[in-house]
């Protein structure tokens, strides 16, 4: 199971570019996710400006499906972490930021 974010599109390395679109939209793994996480806490600090980073982390883990639940290898802990797969995959970004907007 990837735990690749869907829409993300990134330009190909121009030296190894063979094709004639320059975007990759198979871009996963911890790269991918840095870069969705960080996106999704911008968005919910630009709701809740205020949080305090111990606030933003405690919603970016509670937003999260966990992945690969059958693993034996890298099981969730009793606060819901894998040494694989962190807190899981995040959340759509809307529909967190609607569950934001309707806890405030």
């Amino acid at each position: 199971i990837s735990p690749q974010l869907l829409g993300f599109w990134v330009s190909e390395n121009p030296g190894q570019f063979t094709q004639r679109f320059p975007y990759n939209t198979s871009f996963g793994d911890t790269s991918s996710v840095v870069a969705g996480a960080a996106g999704v806490a911008a968005l919910v600090l630009s709701i809740a400006p205020s949080l305090t980073l111990i606030e933003l982390r405690r919603i970016l883990r509670r937003a999260c499906d966990p992945i690969d639940t059958s693993s034996l290898e890298a099981p969730y802990d009793c606060n819901g972490h894998s040494i694989y797969y962190g807190y899981g995959r995040i959340l759509d970004p809307i529909v967190l930021v609607v569950r934001l907007q309707r806890s405030r």
